[in-house]
């Protein structure tokens, strides 16, 4: 080789000389200069350059450079000079100009005159780059200079503009008139737009070394305005890059341009929108927010939050979408069109939110930490609990159990058709035939690719093959359709045993004719992968949501709660009852619960079940009045309050195909539509491989109308500390029903009760104690309660004498709390009333009333002194 191409020419390169002794290279010199094309060929995982040591690099390194001193700019320095004499020959010089100019003058003026390589004018461009490579700018710009009347007066525009966008980069690089510079690089940016779509890339390059060249020289403002000049002949991508790049210009500037700064700002964001890249909208969205917060920016506060609240919304963000959207529902300067608008969208964001906060709440505790929120499959987020599932970004279901598919039918027609026959298209493959194909939940193989090439249970014509009626059942469904009319059709596939499920589309029947088939998207295109980083999304991405991988029949419960109501009162107490039932073979066992609203409804105690109804809620003969669970203190609230995760008894489990009924509780406080959600987490006797536990979700919408209303006045007594006169105004606000008053009560054992006797009564004694007694029972059943009914609508007031016993001083006061004057329960109208007393101090009603207390923060009322009236209808 040394013979053939000269001794100078020629070089042994050593490489890959690694021994089995040496320390490997950690760094990967090559995949950096890689070009994408190969790196997409090649494995993501495979390094390259191991075999490399440290004197190979050394000797890669000494290469180059000697390649480049001795090789490389010698032939471009020797090029220089070959090309500079050829044109001074031809080009300079009093003669060569004036034969130029006559050549010229005599040629025919053409729209476009096309220069081949081995021209003059070639020749002149090829010794100008040359020049420029070699940062010998004075040759460079003299010969571009050459060049650009010639191209001018030939109309070859293209060249024109790309000689003067060069002489712009070279007396900016020389530093030398910076007018002319700019002149030339405006001259090349409008000349490239005039050529039209072909030079418009050209035009961008142009503009983006304009742009550099007012950095460089630190004037922005003008950098800012190249941007947006160029950012309107550009699709909406690169538009919204050029514009977030003009919106930093104007904050670089000296002073800041904050407004215009989030101008452009939000104009950036609007373009990401147009081309469908929302996160990069959020981003310069979210950068806007600080400039305009103060006030006066009213309404372009209102459109960056609006907007935003609606993009957050569409990627799944429900809460954040929440924040930005409910800062515009105090928008009263607004029209009421736009007003109406903002809370439309509020509320569809937080109709979507609140199933998901609200489950999401009642799972955090229930089930192991060590375990995703939700393991049921029936939750889109559902993923295997402990083990690795290949496939990871699928589904799981359990054979035997529906998976069901909401599908919305338009007919675009103006005239009615009927739909037929309408069911789901599946693609199955057994547990067997995975294992064959050596694909697995702990195989190798992706399950997609091979769904799509092998179709076992489909055929031809879009029908389910033998193989796959025996292993799936569909539901199917038949409707009509009115002129541009919309329909949510509910269908079901229910896998029969283990494999691999994918829902490939849907099939229909039109006018019981034609038959119609609908493909569902499933493949996305490849995507480069950028090293250094991965994708932490838990997400499904929108081409594994309907691929499920079947698990063996597991045990699953049932669940009902009888007698709930679908309207209530305020106040009102129901017993309901829990019903669990297992509908498979093996026993349930663990079980937790977990109520969303335990101020509302709670948990009952087992022996509740086979008590009579409100009998059980009486007073006992044999049990002291002030006896049982009290409050001591205002901390003693909470410490008394209901756990919210109910556990069942360690011994209580769901035997197969039976049935466990538990007791609850139902008291509403307050009026409006409540909803009850609640959670059941349990475990299976023979768990799962990839699921050890299940929940099931229970959800109930009631409605509470309104009922009694207390209000409560105290007037401290002037000749007793320790007594207080309680003034109760109690107004029926129920529309229709009336309520027949029973007693009043006091929970703990501070505060005591008693009936308000005339003081005439207080001091005399008359001589009969049965018209005494006649007397007294006149009284309170004239003055007190006149009656125990209280109709619709329609008001009364009661009074009685309140004493605090834990200022009981002097001997008569400690006497007449001792001698039954004063109790926890009074009971009202006649005395000769046989009704029993309600024990309020112990069991659903003493629960109910700590949760009352924690939910309304134990409100003070006039002189500070806490009076909690709890209302219950029984």
């Amino acid at each position: 080789m040394k013979g053939t191409f000269g001794p100078h020419d020629c070089r042994l390169l050593c490489i890959n000389s690694l021994q089995s002794n040496e320390e490997i290279i950690p760094e990967d010199i090559w995949t950096p200069f890689v070009s994408s094309s190969l790196a997409d060929n090649s494995s993501s995982d495979h390094v390259l350059g191991l075999c490399f040591n440290r004197n190979d690099l050394e000797q890669i390194n000494e290469f180059m450079q000697e390649f480049s001193v001795k090789n490389i700019i010698p032939y471009m320095e020797q090029k220089i000079r070959s090309l500079n004499q050829q044109v001074s020959a031809t080009r300079k010089g009093l003669k060569n100009q004036f034969k130029n100019l006559w050549w010229h003058k005599g040629k025919d003026e053409t729209a476009d005159v096309s220069n081949g390589s081995i021209s003059i004018e070639s020749q002149i461009r090829i010794l100008g780059d040359y020049a420029f490579m070699l940062r010998d700018y004075e040759l460079a710009l003299s010969n571009y200079r050459l060049l650009s009347s010639d191209y001018k007066i030939d109309k070859a525009w293209k060249r024109y503009a790309g000689v003067q966008e060069m002489i712009g980069l070279s007396l900016f690089m020389l530093d030398q008139s910076r007018k002319e510079a700019e002149y030339s690089l405006e001259t090349a940016f409008t000349t490239y737009q005039k050529i039209g779509a072909s030079g418009q890339r050209y035009a961008t390059r142009c503009a983006l070394w304009w742009s550099e060249l007012h950095k460089a020289r630190g004037q922005f403002k003008e950098a800012a305005n190249v941007y947006f000049r160029i950012s309107s002949e550009e699709p909406s991508l690169r538009a919204g890059i050029l514009l977030e790049q003009a919106a930093y210009c104007y904050l670089r500037a000296n002073p800041r341009m904050l407004r215009k700064f989030g101008f452009h700002l939000v104009l950036a964001g609007n373009r990401y929108t147009i081309c469908g890249q929302r996160k990069h909208a959020i981003r310069a969205y979210m950068c806007v927010l600080p400039v305009f917060e103060g006030d006066g920016w009213n309404y372009i506060r209102d459109h960056v939050h609006f907007n935003l609240g609606r993009w957050y919304a569409v990627l799944g963000k429900s809460e954040l979408a929440i924040q930005h959207l409910i800062r515009l529902l105090a928008c009263s300067h607004q029209s009421a069109v736009t007003q109406e608008m903002f809370l439309g969208d509020f509320l569809r964001v937080f109709q979507i939110l609140l199933p998901e906060k609200t489950w999401q709440y009642l799972e955090e505790g229930l089930v192991p930490s060590t375990s995703p929120t939700s393991s049921n499959w029936l939750d889109s987020a559902a993923r295997s609990s402990s083990k690795s599932l290949k496939g990871k970004d699928s589904n799981i279901c359990i054979a035997g159990e529906a998976i069901n598919v909401e599908l919305e039918f338009k007919n675009p027609l103006h005239i009615p058709i009927e739909i037929s026959a309408v069911s789901l298209i599946c693609d199955f493959i057994p547990e067997m035939m995975l294992e064959k194909i050596g694909v697995g939940h702990h195989g190798e193989k992706e399950i997609g690719s091979e769904i799509a090439v092998s179709n076992h249970s489909i055929d031809e014509e879009g029908n389910i093959s033998d193989r796959g009626a025996s292993s799936l059942v569909l539901s199917e469904e038949a409707f009509s359709l009115k002129g541009g009319q919309s329909m949510m059709v509910h269908l079901k596939v229910t896998p029969k045993m283990e494999g691999f499920l994918q829902i490939v589309g849907v099939k229909w029947v039109l006018s019981q004719t034609v038959t119609g088939r609908y493909d569902f998207t499933s493949q996305l295109p490849k995507k480069k992968r950028v090293k250094g980083k991965s994708n932490d999304s838990t997400e499904y991405p929108s081409h594994q949501r309907l691929k499920f991988f079947v698990l063996k029949h597991l045990s699953r419960l049932e669940g009902t709660i009888h007698r709930m109501p679908v309207k209530t009162n305020v106040g009102e107490l129901h017993r309901l009852v829990l019903e669990l039932s297992n509908q498979s073979c093996e026993t349930i066992k663990n079980m937790k619960l977990k109520i969303s609203h335990p101020r509302f409804l709670m948990v009952g105690e087992l022996e509740d079940l086979d008590a009579e109804f409100p009998a059980c809620l009486e007073t006992k003969k044999n049990k002291r009045v002030h006896a049982g669970c009290v409050i001591e203190d205002d901390s003693d609230v909470k410490t008394k309050s209901s756990n919210t995760i109910f556990t069942f008894p360690k011994d209580i489990s769901i035997e197969g195909e039976s049935t466990l009924l538990w007791p609850l509780w139902l008291h509403t406080g307050e009026a409006g539509m409540i909803s009850l959600s609640m959670s059941i987490y349990y475990e299976m006797q023979t768990p799962s491989e990839y699921m050890n536990y299940r929940v099931m979700r229970m959800h109930y919408n009631v409605q509470v109308v309104p009922s009694l209303d207390i209000s409560v006045h105290i007037t401290p007594c002037p000749s007793r500390l320790q007594e207080f006169l309680l003034h109760l105004d109690i107004r029926n606000y129920n529309s229709s029903e009336s309520f027949w008053l029973r007693q009043i009560s006091s929970v703990g054992k501070q505060w005591k009760l008693a009936s308000l006797k005339p003081s005439l009564l207080d001091i005399k004694e008359t001589e009969d104690e049965s018209d005494s007694n006649a007397v007294n029972s006149a009284y309170l059943s004239a003055s007190v309660c006149p009656s125990q009914l209280l109709p619709a609508g329609q008001a009364l007031s009661l009074f009685f004498r309140l004493m605090d016993t834990g200022k009981c001083t002097s001997l008569n006061d400690s006497d007449n709390y001792m001698n039954g004057q004063f109790s926890s329960d009074v009971k009202l109208g006649p005395p000769s009333s046989s009704e029993p007393l309600i024990d309020v101090s112990c069991g659903p009603l003493l629960k109910f009333h700590f949760e009352e207390r924690i939910a309304r923060k134990e409100v003070l009322i006039q002189v500070r002194i806490q009076v909690s009236v709890p209302v219950f209808l029984i």
